[in-house]
Parts: structure tokens; sequence; C-alpha cells
């Protein structure tokens, strides 16, 4: 109904049904009762309405199904209610104008889906409720201008998965919670402005590309008891700012690449008195760039075994 401007929902209405209004290009205002019973916005109930620049969603809705306000590039502002569970794939996907999400008081919101928020390209600052376990693949991707993630410390999230925040390109800092045992592909690729990020103890693999192209990234500290043992391949490649790093103790492999074009990296220290079972293919800078590899007293031989000729000559002790 591309002529379509406006529309009452009846006080009667329980469900907003799959592609209910899908594709109403000039739609610009959905008046919803605060009384409305509404549980369920269905996928693609909203989908490209580019005339739509506000929603009233009612405090009785449990889910946001997947794109259902997808591509509603004049969509400025939306308040998700307690009642909110899960909000779907794509639910907000490419809407470009959207720069305030603001979740209410005593959200029970658990999940955050794939792209749920990608490429939301006005959005610039977020604050994830206490209560989500599980952000989806790409969830704010290409949130090009968002520069502040608030994470609670409670936060009972295990995975930051694969190009969550790839290409947020205004993010400076990044608080990752106690609990993520897993920090996916690409999470946090192209972050170009980010600085410095604490990996907690529990993450005990950091993915393909990770933080790859981070190019102000200066530093990564390990927590303590860190219980890392896999860097993936390129997963710090390109970190251009970066001058050193301390690889810990539990770490038994390190990806091909993983530090590839950190043209800064002067300094590598290794915690463990046995060094990773495996290197890939040039993990690291060549010793044009690397000054030294720092390894512990009673460590040196076995590095230099491990390690090989074109590292050997660079290995000093702590």
């Amino acid at each position: 109904c591309e002529a379509l401007t406006s529309i009452n929902i009846p006080a009667s209405v329980t469900s907003i049904d799959n592609q209910a209004f899908c594709g109403c290009s000039s739609l610009a205002t959905v008046t919803i009762p605060e009384n409305l019973q509404l549980t369920t916005i269905g996928e693609y109930a909203f989908y490209k309405c580019t005339s739509l620049t506000s929603i009233n969603i009612p405090a009785s809705v449990t889910s946001i199904g997947k794109n259902a306000f997808r591509g509603c590039s004049l969509l400025a502002t939306v308040t998700i209610p307690a009642s909110v569970t899960s909000i779907g794939i794509g639910a907000f996907d490419s809407c470009s104008l959207l720069a305030t999400v603001t979740f209410a008081e005593n959200s029970q919101l658990a999940t955050i889906g794939d792209g749920a928020f990608s490429n939301c390209t006005s959005l610039t600052s977020i604050t994830i409720p206490a209560s989500v376990t599980l952000i989806g693949l790409q969830a704010f991707y290409g949130c090009s201008l968002l520069a502040t993630v608030t994470i609670p410390e409670n936060l009972q999230l295990a995975t930051i998965a694969s190009y969550t925040f790839q290409n947020c390109k205004a993010l400076t800092s990044i608080n990752i919670p106690a609990s993520v045992t897993s920090i996916g592909r690409s999470a946090f690729s192209g972050c170009s402005v980010l600085e410095t990020v604490t990996i907690p103890a529990s993450v005990t693999s950091i993915g393909i590309g990770a933080f790859d192209s981070c190019s102000l990234l200066a530093t990564v500290t390990f927590a303590e008891n860190s219980q890392l043992a896999t860097i993936g391949i390129g997963a710090f490649g390109g970190c251009t700012a970066l001058t050193s790093i301390t690889i810990p103790a539990s770490v038994t492999s390190i990806g091909a690449s993983a530090f590839a074009n950190c043209t800064s990296l002067g300094t590598i220290t290794f915690k463990g008195t046995t060094p990773p079972a495996e290197f890939g293919t040039n993990w690291a800078p060549s010793t044009n760039t690397l000054a030294v590899i720092v390894v512990p007293a009673t460590s040196k031989s076995l590095y230099e075994t491990a390690l090989g000729a074109t590292y050997a000559a660079i290995i000093a002790t702590e």
C-alpha cells in the first residue's frame, strides 16, 4: 500500500503479523493505543516503511520479529519496553537515521539477534541491558558513528559473536564482560579508533581477524590468570599503533599472520615456561620491526627451537 500515509491500530489488536505493512513506503504515522495488548511485532511487519519517523512499541510486546523495521530509513528514535525479551534478526537493520535506542528500566531483554542494529549509521551510543545473554552476529556491524557501548559489569554474555562491532569506526573503547569465553571472527575488525582493550581471564579464544585493522589500538591487556588458549589467524593484523604485547602462559596456538603489519610492534613478551605448541606462518612482524622477544629465563632454548632461526637472534630473557 504505497499510498498509505497513516493508520490507527485498534485497541483490540493482539498481534501485528508478518509483513503486515511491508513496503508501505509513504506510511509516516502509526498510532498505537497505550493500552494495546499487543505481544508480537511480526517479521517484516514495517519493512521498508521509508517514511516512518517514530514508533510507539506498547509495554505488552515481548518480541520484535525478524526485519520488523528493517530499512525504515527515517526512523530516528525507538524505545524498547521492559517486556521485550527478544529482538529478531535484522530488526532495525539499515535504519540509517536511528540515533537513539533506549531500553526501558528493568528490561527483560535476553536476545539481540543477528544484524539487529547493523548499518544504523546515526547511532552514537547504546546501553546493553543487564538481562542480555546473547548478542548475535553482526548485531552492530557498520554502525560507523557508534562511539560508546555501555555494558554492565554483571552481564552474563558468553560470546562476542563474529562481526558484532565490525567497522564501528567511532568506537574508542569497549568493556568486555568477565563472563565472555570467546571473541568471534572480525568482531572488532575495522574499529579504527579503538585505542585500548582488556581481555578478561575467562576468554579462551580470540577469533580470526578479531581486531584486524584497529589502527589506533595501542594497548592490549590480558587479565591476570588468563585462560586464553588460541589467538586466531590475523587476530591483531594491521594494529599499527601496538608497540608491545604480553602473551599469557596459557596460550597454546598463535595463528598465521596474527600480528602481521603491526608496524610499531617492537616487543613481544611470553609468560609461559613452555612455548605455544603452534606458531602459524608469519605469526609476527619481521625482525626489521620486531626488536625483541622476551621469554622466561629458564626457557630460552625451548623458544629458540620453537621459533626457529628467524627469531632466535632477538630472543632475550626476563
